[in-house]
């Protein structure tokens, strides 16, 4: 599935400020800004696979009788996943930068194998319907 492809460049994007992270513990120096360029467009690749086809299967599972509270349901988790970001990012001061982002690479990655665990249930629930496109 595309979906998940798009959750393991989240993977990646944290995995590459791990490296810049440990990179700049190891010299006490600046790194270029070449690393958060690298994590950024990873991150802007796995958002261009992720949300708009997250919504379009939300809104191909649902009943049609209940899309609208579906797609608020998916706005919600986004709202938590945000929230939980906070929460992690709260502790900057607290952890190493190079913890901080093993963190998020380690909370990225649980998405992708809980991902992986649903994806035949969901395959099993969208076989049969037409779409123009297949995640």
């Amino acid at each position: 599935m595309r979906i998940g492809i798009g959750l393991l460049f989240g993977v990646v994007a944290y995995l590459i400020m791990v490296i810049a992270a440990l990179r700049q513990e190891r010299s006490q120096a600046l790194e270029s800004p070449a690393w958060l360029v690298a994590c950024f467009t990873a991150l802007t690749v796995a958002e261009l696979l992720v949300y708009p086809l997250g919504m379009s299967l939300v809104t191909r599972l649902a009943p049609q009788s209940t899309t609208a509270v579906a797609m608020g349901l998916w706005l919600v988790s986004l709202a938590g996943g945000h929230w939980l970001a906070g929460e992690v990012a709260s502790r900057w001061a607290l952890w190493s930068h190079a913890t901080l982002f093993s963190v998020l690479a380690a909370l990225a990655f649980a998405s992708v194998v809980v991902l992986a665990l649903a994806a035949r249930p969901i395959r099993r629930a969208t076989k049969g319907m037409d779409h123009a496109e297949k995640d």
